[in-house]
């Protein structure tokens, strides 16, 4: 029967797998690479060696997987992707060369004010998903009333993460290129 894990042992073992993560650098590899880097982690003494001694063997791959490296690309989202307007702000000011003014905001949809009276729509998400960035960033402007504005233009830009999604530069200019027909422009987040 296994015993519970201990809240110290958690954090250091949490620890360790997200500074063994970082230096491996497991936010941008593919998922071959990455089970690979998993399988190292429960052979890992100072990972899996510890865990061993609280939690069944079968259990342990499933405990870093689903309780360690789950929460640490959330974490890691959270930094790249900001639920912050204002730091959206140097984004647009490299995209557009002039100042915002945050309008609103829902979830991870946030609408701006450029100095030239534009209304600007940044609609965040992963490279995974970026369909469904684009989904939120139209169903936006739906339900907005005023949108898209009959003066000025309306710009829609994909704040991008590539989290655990490889992209080499061509597949992100394809992406660009893909997204500009329908008048869309994507920033890659964590690609600066």
């Amino acid at each position: 029967m296994a015993m519970v894990l201990p809240r110290e042992v958690q954090l250091k073992v949490r620890e360790a797998v997200y500074r063994k993560a970082d230096e491996f650098g497991y936010m941008h590899k593919g998922r071959i690479e990455n089970g690979i880097f998993m399988e190292n982690l429960v052979k890992d003494r100072e990972v899996g060696g510890m865990l061993a001694q609280y939690i069944l063997k079968n259990a342990i791959k499933t405990y870093i997987k689903d309780g360690i490296l789950n929460r640490y690309m959330k974490d890691k989202k959270k930094t790249i992707l900001s639920s912050k307007s204002h730091d959206l702000l140097l984004i647009i000011q490299k995209i557009y060369q002039q100042e915002a003014y945050p309008i609103e905001q829902k979830n991870q949809v946030f609408l701006f004010r450029l100095e030239n009276n534009d209304i600007l729509l940044i609609s965040q998400g992963t490279l995974l998903k970026w369909e469904t960035a684009l989904r939120k960033a139209l169903e936006f402007v739906e339900k907005s009333p005023g949108l898209p504005p009959e003066e000025g233009v309306l710009h829609i830009v994909l704040n991008i993460a590539c989290l655990g999604q490889p992209s080499t530069e061509a597949d992100r200019d394809h992406l660009k290129k893909t997204l500009a027909y329908v008048g869309v422009d994507i920033h890659f987040a964590d690609l600066l």
